[in-house]
């Protein structure tokens, strides 16, 4: 998903997953996964050169099983070049 936040371009990856799996939604976006996100990125701001500033966000969906009930996380700037930590 691509957004706006005011001048900055937002690219967001969003992540369900139930709240009992082994890993967050967060933790879920492996280096293949920002690979790819990072090619999607690089060709968007190919082809719109005006973008001066931009960011990754990765929302995080926690499903309670059985339940119709949700945990939304949202992780602004998330870091593309390493492991999820800030």
């Amino acid at each position: 998903m691509v957004a706006k936040d005011r001048e900055c371009i937002v690219f967001v990856e969003v992540r369900t997953r139930q709240e009992n799996q082994l890993c967050s939604g967060y933790d879920s976006v492996n280096q293949r996964k920002k690979q790819i996100l990072k090619r999607g990125i690089k060709l968007y701001l190919n082809k719109t050169p005006y973008v001066k500033t931009f960011r990754l966000d990765i929302i995080s969906i926690d499903w309670i099983e059985g339940k119709d009930n949700y945990r939304l996380h949202h992780y602004e700037n998330a870091n593309l070049s390493g492991r999820n930590r800030f």
